[in-house]
């Protein structure tokens, strides 16, 4: 981590090294800390695929940030096979909660601790920034 922080302090600008210290914090299970500097890789650099796969897979509780990460993903890579798995996360986030009954009827259930934290503030993410 200490060669990371040097790294980092010598060149803000190298979105590779706050991505590298990403991946060493998720294999340290800090997965808060990490997504902030995926987060700040696909920032200086949002072409980036690994900071945008990471973001998409960190973020699957929180729906829409892995869905815009995932689609961000897809405009870049749609013929991978990490592709194929960053469409069917797409296709499952936003069939959760949906259920067709019939030909014409469609059930829609939404997470009752979804709509508590909907008026909680929360922290800045990458999509807030654009």
């Amino acid at each position: 981590m200490k060669i990371y922080d040097e790294g980092i302090k010598k060149y803000p600008n190298y979105y590779q090294l706050y991505f590298n210290k990403a991946i060493t914090l998720v294999n340290d299970k800090q997965i808060e800390k990490s997504l902030e500097l995926f987060q700040k890789s696909a920032t200086l650099n949002p072409n980036h695929l690994g900071s945008l796969n990471a973001l998409a897979a960190l973020n699957r509780d929180k729906r829409i940030i892995s869905i815009l990460a995932s689609l961000r993903y897809l405009s870049i890579d749609n013929k991978t096979s990490r592709a194929k798995g960053n469409l069917n996360s797409v296709i499952d986030l936003m069939q959760k909660g949906v259920t067709q009954t019939d030909d014409k009827s469609i059930t829609l259930a939404i997470d009752p601790k979804a709509m508590e934290d909907a008026g909680k503030k929360r922290k800045e993410s990458i999509i807030s920034q654009r």
